[in-house]
């Protein structure tokens, strides 16, 4: 057996079986605290609007408002994320 057939035979043996289980692990998770989720999420939307009011102009009015998490930071299990505010331009 090479590397390849190795690396294939590792994947269909015990990848493929470890995803599937740590995919429904993440889905019940997700369906416990889904209620919880929504509420952080719109406290936390509220208060960047919230915090945009405060700077905006009218010469700068917020256009877009984007969510963003690094996936090097997920494998780090640094849960941190970046908030970005923009004009329509």
């Amino acid at each position: 057996m090479n590397r390849l057939e190795a690396l294939e035979h590792f994947h269909k043996t015990y990848v493929k079986d470890v995803l599937s289980q740590k995919l429904h692990q993440v889905a019940s998770l997700y369906e416990q605290r889904k209620q919880e989720l929504m509420l952080s999420f719109i406290q936390s939307f509220q208060r960047t609007c919230l915090q945009a009011s405060h700077i905006d102009t009218a010469k700068a009015r917020i256009g877009y408002i984007t969510y963003s998490m690094r996936r090097t930071y997920l494998v780090d299990r640094n849960y941190n994320y970046v908030i970005e505010a923009y004009d329509k331009s």
